[in-house]
């Protein structure tokens, strides 16, 4: 398929998922930050959904989000759950092909994975956000120094709040296969509490650089 028609119909179906709809329970709840989860409709697993509001702008909050700028984006600097971004092929300005490597998990109990995926950056009226799902590449073929991952229809999407512009609705969709031999309950613990920590990290990071206000 070409990699156009494939980023559009990747964007819409992340897009849905930003929206309120039937069919969600909640799964984990932490200081400003709840995560939703469902049947995932893409393949035989469930999708997370996490959603919270920043104190921050959108177009600071997705600086620091963006890893298209990979390996020196300011999303690597603050993400400790990825060993290595590189973006293996510049489609066009905002659609890319990325190969991520992730640290280990759990305390080592879930091995680094590796994800080749494409990479639509998103920039519309609503929200500014990144949008994958994998695919083949030839220059990224399976190794023995991760186990290969899949990423069905994932995203980040920050969102506009119309009725105060210096906040965030921020939306981590993600749905993951993420291979090997792992126990499903070791995966409902897993990804929900990544998405938690992705939260807290970045709001770690924006008032670390001083973009966080008190409000």
């Amino acid at each position: 398929m070409e990699w156009r028609t494939l980023a559009t119909e990747l964007v819409e179906k992340v897009k849905g998922y930003g929206s309120p709809a039937d069919g969600w329970k909640v799964v984990k709840e932490a200081k400003d930050v709840t995560v939703w989860s469902k049947p995932s409709d893409e393949w035989m697993g469930t999708v997370y959904k996490a959603v919270g509001e920043i104190n921050a702008d959108v177009e600071t909050v997705f600086q620091f989000i963006d890893p298209s700028g990979s390996p020196d984006c300011l999303r690597n600097k603050w993400d400790k759950s990825i060993e290595s971004r590189t973006i293996i092929e510049h489609i066009e300005k905002n659609l890319k092909l990325m190969h991520t490597v992730t640290r280990s998990g759990l305390g080592g109990l879930i091995s680094s994975r590796d994800f080749v995926d494409l990479l639509v950056i998103v920039r519309n009226e609503e929200f500014l956000g990144t949008a994958v799902r994998s695919v083949s590449h030839q220059n990224c073929n399976v190794t023995s120094d991760a186990v290969r991952g899949v990423n069905y229809p994932s995203a980040i999407m920050c969102w506009r709040i119309n009725s105060d512009p210096t906040r965030t609705r921020l939306v981590s969709v993600i749905q993951t296969d993420i291979g090997g031999m792992l126990p499903q309950s070791v995966v409902d613990q897993a990804l929900p509490a990544s998405q938690v920590q992705f939260f807290q990290s970045l709001k770690e990071a924006l008032k670390e650089a001083g973009h966080l206000s008190d409000s």
